[in-house]
């Protein structure tokens, strides 16, 4: 039975593996995916949301052309959780970080898991 996911599901998975094969990770780590959602980058002919619309909070994303900041869902709901983006961002650089490096690149990429 086929898969059906939205184009942000979608980027947010091709993101995450992303992150996994710059890295040389083995897997697809929920790490990664997490880490993906956390910079939260816009689908191709999205407009991104600004921040705070919905939060009525600042933001430290950069600003947009437009000079508005911009943000994505998933820092916007750890905001309404008193959770700042940014230091969700660093500690799960920090994890990933951690994680096992390949020492050959594997023709297939990272694995999910």
């Amino acid at each position: 039975m086929p898969v059906h996911l939205t184009e942000r599901s979608r980027s947010a998975l091709e993101h995450a593996n992303e992150l996994a094969t710059e890295a040389r990770h083995a897997q697809v780590a929920p790490e990664h995916l997490l880490a993906a959602l956390l910079e939260d980058r816009p689908v191709a002919g999205e407009a991104p949301t600004p921040a705070g619309a919905r939060t009525g909070t600042p933001t430290d994303t950069p600003a947009g052309a437009d000079g508005a900041a911009l943000e994505g869902l998933i820092p916007r709901l750890l905001r309404r959780l008193s959770v700042e983006p940014a230091a969700a961002r660093n500690r799960i650089r920090r994890r990933l970080a951690d994680l096992p490096v390949q020492h050959r690149a594997s023709a297939a990429g990272p694995a999910m898991s």
